[in-house]
């Protein structure tokens, strides 16, 4: 139905039909009919009740803030739009911000174009806070958007953000995988760039590699962080790497458990009993050879541990700890 010319009264009888129980229309372009702001209202009031419409092409029919206000309603409650383009419709920083505050509400929504809408930098950080509540848009247009460094350096923080610690970047974003039309780069805004590839990379393989891989560079940054893990949940490790355990599987282990990351209280943990002979053959990994004859017997001791408590002190030796215990 694209450049009809149907306006707003058109755009309403539509809306009608597509709360009709006996609709089954999944696609609808309207680009170039100049529904306008009412139009646009009419189709998002019918979308917040439709179950079938999967794409929504409104290119160019001058909604404005108000229709972008009345979209952002509707996706906070429809379950079934999977792509909606928000072609040039004069919306600016306050429509995109409306609209952002449904897309954090919704998790049908997969992509979105906002393309040649002034929403400027400030649009992109409202669209960036969404994303960090919502799990299912993975392409974003933003072309001739006004997009600068400050909308750049928002999107990277919804998809890692180390701000709040280790649990803020288990929360990021995981889902994001396309950005489109952004502004050729310039020197200064180079690294930013290189860091939203980066993210955007991971997030393309998936949501379980995205957040491993970003939980462990944050570690990496941060060791003071991944050394406060708290060391009686290594019970519930061992338990879940099994037998064959070595430090590269334990570790890969530690970067999949939300507790661990975001400091959970250990004795909520329904941990099984230890694994000893998976705690030896890690402890041999990792310091590349036996204890002291009677030291795995003398820390077992002197730490109380029971199947909640296993403290970590082979691993956490210092280099002189390490000297005598070899000339014990």
């Amino acid at each position: 139905l694209a450049r009809n010319l149907i306006g707003a009264d058109g755009a309403a009888a539509l809306a009608g039909s597509l709360l009709s129980p006996t609709c089954r229309l999944r696609h609808l372009n309207l680009s170039h009919n100049s529904i306008g702001e009412r139009g646009a209202t009419a189709l998002a009031s019918a979308l917040e009740a439709n179950s079938t419409l999967q794409t929504l092409r409104l290119d160019l029919n001058s909604i404005g803030d108000g229709g972008a206000a009345a979209l952002g309603r509707a996706l906070a409650r429809n379950a079934c739009l999977t792509k909606l383009v928000v072609g040039p419709n004069s919306v600016g920083p306050g429509g995109c911000a409306a609209l952002a505050d449904g897309i954090a509400a919704n998790r049908a929504l997969e992509v979105l174009s906002l393309e040649g809408n002034p929403v400027g930098d400030g649009g992109i950080r409202s669209l960036a806070g969404a994303l960090r509540r919502n799990r299912t848009l993975a392409w974003l247009v933003v072309g001739k958007c006004g997009a600068g460094d400050g909308g750049i350096a928002a999107l990277c923080r919804s998809m890692c953000d180390g701000g709040s610690g280790p649990s803020g970047v288990w929360d990021s974003n995981h889902s994001l995988a396309n950005v489109y039309g952004l502004p050729r780069a310039s020197p200064a805004s180079a690294e930013l760039r290189a860091e939203l590839a980066l993210l955007l990379r991971w997030n393309k393989a998936g949501p379980e590699r995205a957040r491993r891989e970003k939980i462990a560079r944050y570690l990496r940054s941060n060791p003071s962080v991944g050394a406060a893990i708290d060391s009686r949940l290594l019970p519930r490790l061992l338990h879940r790497v099994g037998r064959d355990c070595g430090p590269e599987a334990l570790w890969r282990q530690v970067l999949e458990i939300p507790d661990l990351i975001a400091g959970g209280a250990s004795a909520e943990v329904d941990a099984p009993a230890v694994d000893w002979p998976s705690w030896r053959k890690f402890r041999n990994r990792s310091e590349g050879r036996p204890w002291p004859r009677g030291g795995e017997r003398a820390v077992r001791q002197s730490h109380d541990l029971d199947d909640l408590s296993l403290a970590l002190k082979a691993a956490g030796r210092t280099p002189d700890q390490r000297r005598r215990d070899r000339r014990r």
